[in-house]
């Protein structure tokens, strides 16, 4: 199923208008990209906003590790493109660490608004920043994701962010089992 940039910006909650407004979403370019989403795009929001950030290798290995040919893919060209087109439409952000010169994307409100109107789910709210206290620790969690993902073919990952916003008991776990944040 596509999912209509109209829908993304016309559509949405007024929180998401309000928010677009205020934050001045765009003004490097001076106007928010309108984007056709698709649930691959959807998913990389998903798991940028869980996550709290990822780099484009990280994207690449989860999304575009494979061609439409079914072939293993040699470039993350494609990945790159797609992350700045979401990125020139507001839904993520690039900051760079540091510590390191990789940019790194988080996902914007205007994405957790997408997400929020789109599902069911719970989502964590997004951070206005790398948490440089954190990061190493976060990267950290986020690679083992992928391995194992890779791996052992782990579909459901409920993170660290989903537990602790207080669902844990939809999940199975006492409160004694959620990491401490």
């Amino acid at each position: 199923m596509e999912l209509g940039a109209e829908k993304l910006v016309e559509g949405s909650s007024e929180e998401l208008r309000s928010e677009v407004k205020s934050s001045g979403v765009g003004s490097r370019i001076g106007f928010v990209r309108r984007i056709e989403l698709s649930d691959r795009d959807a998913e990389i929001l998903r798991f940028v906003l869980e996550m709290k950030f990822s780099s484009p290798s990280d994207i690449h290995q989860k999304f575009f590790a494979r061609t439409v040919s079914g072939n293993v893919s040699t470039s993350m060209s494609w990945a790159k493109r797609r992350l700045r087109q979401l990125e020139r439409a507001g839904l993520l952000r690039s900051q760079h660490s540091f510590s390191e010169r990789d940019r790194y994307f988080l996902a914007t409100y205007r994405s957790y608004y997408f997400l929020r109107d789109q599902s069911s789910h719970d989502l964590p709210k997004p951070l206005l920043a790398i948490d440089q206290r954190t990061f190493a620790h976060d990267k950290e969690v986020l690679r083992l994701r992928l391995q194992l993902e890779t791996s052992q073919g782990l579909i459901e990952w409920i993170s660290d962010r989903r537990l602790r916003s207080g669902r844990y008991r939809d999940y199975g776990f006492q409160i004694l089992n959620v990491p401490a944040g």
